[in-house]
């Protein structure tokens, strides 16, 4: 995730992420200073492999990024995906 949001810091992005239920938010804070455009989504569910919890997820990440009247595209990453190309 760290790697993910050093990657998408730039202004031009919007990064929402899903942590899993399972996970303690505590994991994620610590000295850790977030880039000012990522959000943790409030909504969390449990997650497995394969689960309808899956689509619960996207739906809440999607519903939250759809918020955004200047939102013009939206991109699905899961936590195991980095891009092979700068996102410019």
């Amino acid at each position: 995730l760290e790697q993910l949001a050093d990657i998408f810091s730039d202004d031009r992005f919007v990064v929402h992420v899903h942590l899993d239920l399972k996970r303690d938010v505590a994991d994620y804070a610590g000295d850790r200073v977030w880039p000012a455009n990522l959000h943790f989504l409030a909504e969390r569910f449990e997650i497995y492999w394969g689960g309808f919890n899956m689509v619960r997820a996207t739906e809440a990440l999607a519903k939250e990024a759809l918020l955004d009247a200047a939102c013009r595209a939206v991109v699905l990453l899961s936590d195991d995906t980095l891009p092979l190309c700068p996102p410019a």
